[in-house]
Order: structure tokens, then C-alpha cells, then sequence
């Protein structure tokens, strides 16, 4: 019988046999943006931002009578991918402080998941910024059954994140709603939100050939092997 070894499992072994830097990152991280804030669209209700920005609200709510998003623009001016280096990840998380919050037609319902949705920042909070990732959904963070106050809500951002580094951007603006009838009221100071970015060494030119010959090259039992 011919088996084939797995990429990761391939990844894995050259980097135990060889102490690859593909196990080194550098981190970048900002933690309580100054520019975190809620809008409000209701009266009408027709998926723009009617009220706000208020800086001192936090609510990811969604009622029959109208919706509250938060929104968060992160400073990336400071951000540089080192030399030989690129993005491999990027993490978008919050906390909850509130399940259990009312409003705009609804009480003490909770939306069973969260979606994130990213734009080019600017730097200022503004009533468009509510629609203004509605074409750019990014991530999905599903909330469980019961949701508690602590809880760290994540979103992957790698894609969006390293797409704004490479065109120059230098502010990340992403929109946290509710998905369903509901809401939650998200943590706002040390840690939360928080935005945090990985870089990694691009690998050699040796190791991404090593990598790809053990993706594809058939593994075949020793002779000795005993066939069952």
C-alpha cells in the first residue's frame, strides 16, 4: 500500500529536524484603540447610521425597531513588516461585559452569533462608518448557547489585515454585529479590543522546496514491514 505524507506533518518534521526560524514570530499588538465607538441605525430603520458616535456605549444589539454597532479603528501608522518578514496572522478580540442588555424593540434575548466586517479607517468616527464594511464580511465568532461576561470573543482578520499593509493603509476599521434578534455589550479598556498581528520569515527557498517534494513524494513502508 502507498501512503503520502500530510503537508502539515511535512512542515512539522523539517522544522523539529532543522530548528527552523519558521517558529519565530514578532508581534505587534494595540490594546484600547481611542477611536472605539458605537452608532446607531433606528428612525428609520433602513441600514444606516442615524445616531452617534457615541464613545462612551459599547453595544452589539439587534431589535425589531433598529440595530447598534460597535466600531473600532485601529492605528497600524506604527506597524512595519520587518525585512524578510510577512504578516501570518492577525486576531481581532474583545470581551463581553453585558449578555444581557435591551433595546430597540427587544430584552434579554441573545443573538447567537457575531459577525465582523472590515474598511479602510480615516481616523475619524463618523455616522457612515455603520454600512461602511457591509460588502466586506470578514469573520463570524458564534456566541454558544449560553454566553457570559468575560467571555473573549475572536475574529480572524489575517486576509483583510495584510491587504491594508500591503496598499499603505494605515488605519484597520472593523464593525462588530449582532446576526440575529439580540445583543451583547463588549468590554472597553485594558485589552479589550484588542488588535494583535504576527509576522514570520518568509521560508527559504529551500525549505518551501523540502516542503512541497514531502506534500507530494509517496511514503512507502520499509521492506521488512510486516503487511497486515
Amino acid at each position: 500500500m502507498v501512503r503520502t505524507v500530510s503537508l502539515a506533518g511535512a512542515l512539522c518534521a523539517i522544522v523539529l529536524a532543522a530548528g527552523s526560524p519558521l517558529m519565530a514570530d514578532s508581534m505587534f499588538r494595540i490594546e484600547n484603540p481611542p477611536l472605539d465607538y458605537e452608532v446607531v441605525d433606528a428612525y428609520p430603520f433602513d441600514g444606516t447610521g442615524d445616531f452617534g458616535p457615541f464613545d462612551d456605549a459599547s453595544s452589539v444589539l439587534l431589535g425589531y425597531r433598529g440595530e447598534a454597532r460597535e466600531i473600532v479603528e485601529f492605528d497600524i501608522s506604527g506597524f512595519q513588516v520587518p525585512g524578510g518578514e510577512y504578516v501570518s496572522a492577525a486576531l481581532f478580540q474583545a470581551y463581553i461585559a453585558d449578555d444581557n442588555i435591551g433595546g430597540l424593540g427587544i430584552a434579554g434575548i441573545t443573538p447567537s452569533s457575531l459577525a465582523c466586517h472590515g474598511y479602510v479607517g480615516n481616523g475619524v468616527a463618523e455616522l457612515s462608518d455603520f454600512e461602511a464594511g457591509d460588502a466586506n464580511f470578514l469573520a463570524r465568532y458564534l456566541l454558544g448557547d449560553d454566553p457570559y461576561i468575560g467571555q473573549q470573543v475572536t475574529f480572524d482578520v489575517t486576509d483583510f489585515v495584510r491587504q491594508l499593509v500591503a496598499g499603505g493603509e494605515t488605519w484597520v476599521g472593523l464593525t462588530v454585529r449582532a446576526e440575529q434578534l439580540g445583543g451583547v455589550m463588549l468590554f472597553e479598556g485594558p485589552r479589550s479590543p484588542m488588535l494583535t498581528i504576527w509576522t514570520m520569515p518568509v521560508p527559504e527557498p529551500t525549505s518551501a522546496l523540502l516542503l512541497m517534494m514531502a506534500a507530494v513524494v509517496p511514503w512507502r513502508p520499509r521492506s521488512d514491514a510486516v503487511a497486515h
